[in-house]
């Protein structure tokens, strides 16, 4: 049996204007009259010759009109209007008197024990409006208590009053994981990162999503892990969410994903030694880059010492922490130490350690905090390609603390340049030394190379000379031992 394929529209009702003549229920007598009873009768197809009549044109007129008058109609969708003498089925339906359409749910008309009963206003419930005939069929299927329901037009509203207050819980926590919606931040927070605690994962069980890693007994197992469901399932809002990492090596590339927030913020947080005060949460990784904050992203990074080391032949871009453009990086009580075999930059390799597309704030409030200040400390970097610390078009680096605990940078090696601001801007705040030194005397480069609209701004030395003590020029000269400042 073929498939029902659309047909052509019927253009309108054939013959609408031709002549015809009524048909009769019965053909008369010696007539060759067409008959609902008989249709055409036999004398019609009797040879004229041998006595036959011929059949009528205006009654193969009536036919075509009849019936391409129900097509016409149903083609556009009608529905019929209730007749007495018609007899009706079960899901028969209709169009009353009123207008309104209507659903046999019994037998009813001429040919039954019923008789025929008018939809409109019927009391036997043979009739019932489609409306309400789907409002009941849809009735059926919607569980009670579950926070659907019917308006008075069958149309289906959400009424979460008929839901007990339970059922009400699991289906909005269903609805938000279906649609993937970030829950809200309701105060300050903190999310544990344990690795190799023994049921630490970064995939929480369904029922434990919205409690999982807000203490150290159910925590993540990986920083990136705890990240990664932060930034994908908050919302921070105004407040805080600290990410809270034990102590030991952690072995791992972070991104710093963006995340949705007013005002918050995010903060990475190592452990600190409680006796010692050293700090005891490690990130290292070997030719691969340390941290990467995201573009648009917000983060700040406390209490953890950050090491990279770059092996023999390395000709790849390898960035030991990268901020991207928009992205804000702010470094505070760290130490960052890039370490580089000897040959570990190949020639022409275009390598930087630290690269800023964005704002990366290095600071350190209390030397006491972490056993010493912040710092900075490169070995081994002796190929003269690139610059340690760079700045793009969109780049600002600032050094931020206290006299007494302020970040050190230290280096030793050849540098093509120290610092390189590419249109980006380097700055330390006003009244305070940034001492930019190197551990030996063999150090050779430039101190730093401002180029395309770079800004580099330090404060004045103690005769108020402006970026002559810490930032004496921007040509090769002598190292001075004591202090490792240089100057032509």
């Amino acid at each position: 049996m073929p498939i029902p394929s659309n047909p052509p529209l019927l253009a309108n009702i054939i013959g609408y204007a031709a002549e015809v003549y009524p048909i009769p229920t019965v053909t008369p007598s010696g007539t060759g009259q067409l008959s609902y009873q008989s249709g055409w009768p036999a004398i019609t197809s009797v040879p004229l010759e041998a006595g036959g009549i011929a059949p009528q044109r205006e009654y193969f007129n009536a036919i075509n009109k009849l019936f391409s008058e129900h097509l016409y109609f149903l083609q556009s969708g009608c529905v019929y209007p209730w007749n007495s003498s018609l007899n009706y089925q079960i899901l028969s339906q209709i169009k009353g008197t009123d207008g309104y359409g209507y659903i046999a749910l019994k037998e009813s008309g001429p040919g039954t024990a019923r008789g025929p009963i008018n939809p409109v206003g019927d009391k036997t419930g043979t009739w019932t409006t489609v409306i309400e005939y789907y409002k009941t069929s849809i009735s059926a299927i919607i569980k009670p208590g579950g926070g659907l329901a019917l308006d008075d037009k069958g149309q289906i509203i959400v009424d979460f009053t008929t839901m007990p207050p339970d059922n009400f819980k699991g289906i909005l926590k269903e609805f938000r994981n279906g649609l993937h919606l970030q829950l809200y931040l309701e105060k300050d927070t903190t999310f544990y990162v344990r690795k190799g605690a023994a049921n630490a994962t970064d995939e929480p069980a369904k029922a434990e999503e919205e409690t999982w890693g807000k203490s150290a007994s159910k925590p993540f197992a990986t920083i990136q892990g705890g990240i990664n469901y932060v930034t994908e399932n908050y919302n921070i809002g105004q407040y805080t969410a600290t990410i809270d990492v034990s102590g030991g090596i952690h072995e791992e590339s972070l991104v710093l994903n963006n995340f949705n927030r007013t005002t918050g913020r995010m903060v990475l947080k190592g452990e600190v030694d409680n006796e010692t005060k050293a700090l005891s949460t490690v990130i290292q990784q070997t030719n691969k880059g340390l941290i990467h904050a995201y573009t648009g992203s917000a983060w700040q990074v406390q209490n953890i010492k950050l090491k990279q080391t770059i092996a023999s032949g390395i000709t790849q871009f390898t960035t030991g922490i990268q901020v991207g453009t928009n992205a804000e990086l702010t470094l505070e009580r760290f130490e960052l130490a890039l370490n580089y075999a000897g040959d570990a930059i190949a020639e022409n390799a275009n390598h930087r350690p630290i690269n800023v597309d964005g704002n990366l704030y290095m600071k350190n409030t209390s030397a006491a905090a972490t056993g010493g200040p912040s710092k900075i400390t490169i070995t081994g970097y002796t190929r003269g390609m690139g610059a340690l610390l760079r700045a793009g078009s969109t780049g600002y680096m600032e050094m931020r603390g206290e006299s007494t605990a302020f970040p050190n940078i230290l280096c030793s090696g050849a540098v093509s340049s120290f610092l390189v601001l590419v249109g980006g801007r380097f700055a330390v705040n006003a009244g305070y030394k940034v001492p930019l030194g190197f551990q030996d005397n063999g150090v050779t480069g430039r101190r730093f190379r401002v180029l395309s609209g770079g800004q580099c701004t330090v404060p004045n030395n103690s005769e108020g000379e402006k970026d002559l003590e810490y930032f004496p020029g921007n040509e090769d000269g002598t190292v001075e031992s004591s202090t490792f400042s240089w100057y032509k």
